[in-house]
């Protein structure tokens, strides 16, 4: 596998607390999306060859299976294509169990970090519950709701670009980091074309499009953010450890919907 709604306040201030939020009954907390190196040893990196890609198009395609929205995983793969004429992308989104992934990383670190007594104030407050991190900013688009208290951060970045009511708060005791894993299954039926897609992923190329055209995150040393974008270098990021998460999965949800009634 390799805001604001219509007829509101804009939200200023790009830093507030979030306990301090939550006294005027409100609170915003950007969850980021981000492609981080793992902390293990990575592999040596792979060239790209001639005689890699032309053992690729022998096979021919490559199935991305991938959490990405489909726009953005589809636009990904096209590029792909018209890198590499002769190779096809197959992409089969791919959901985590428990709908979310990326909310049960954000519940772990911040009932870490700030208690469950957050969570619990926050479940005083009648918010309303959807499945997936790209849910909350079309809520808020739709004008169904002010404010967000968790999802991500780059879908509400590019209504902003278009012009929509909305801003970004980044919460002063930090914004949970979600990383994205990239690899190979072992036994991949095409594996010249799975590791000539993955070099393309991670490639400046690639990162670039996801940070200029999706606003996405990205780690890699060529990749500049675009302007007027906030910098993840002046964001404090709330880190968790994926095989703490994985431990702890079960508990986590099953105390959330007790606390949210859901």
């Amino acid at each position: 596998m390799v805001a604001q709604p219509r007829g509101g306040c804009a939200v200023q201030d790009r830093k507030w607390s979030r306990r301090k939020v939550l006294k005027v009954s409100a609170v915003s907390a950007a969850a980021t999306l981000f492609a981080e190196p793992l902390v293990a040893a990575a592999p040596p990196a792979t060239e790209v060859t001639s005689a890699l890609v032309e053992a690729a198009r022998k096979e021919g395609k490559v199935s991305f299976y991938t959490a990405l929205e489909l726009n953005v995983a589809e636009r990904l793969s096209r590029m792909f294509e018209a890198k590499y004429p002769g190779l096809a992308v197959r992409v089969i989104v791919k959901g985590h169990p428990g709908y979310s992934g990326a909310i049960m990383t954000a519940t772990f670190v911040l009932a870490r970090d700030l208690g469950w007594s957050y969570l619990e104030k926050l479940a005083q407050q009648k918010v309303m519950q959807v499945q997936s991190a790209a849910d909350p900013p079309k809520k808020i688009l739709l004008g169904e709701r002010a404010i967000m208290a968790d999802g991500n951060d780059y879908n509400l970045v590019l209504l902003k670009d278009q012009g929509k009511p909305v801003e970004v708060v980044y919460p002063t005791e930090g914004s949970p980091l979600i990383i994205v894993p990239s690899g190979i299954f072992q036994g991949a039926p095409n594996p010249n074309a799975a590791r000539l897609f993955q070099s393309f992923f991670f490639s400046a190329e690639g990162q670039q499009l996801l940070v200029d055209g999706f606003a996405h995150r990205s780690f890699h040393a060529l990749i500049k953010e675009k302007a007027g974008h906030t910098p993840l270098s002046t964001l404090k990021l709330l880190k968790a450890d994926p095989a703490a998460v994985q431990a702890q999965s079960e508990e986590i949800k099953a105390r959330y919907a007790k606390v949210f009634g859901v």
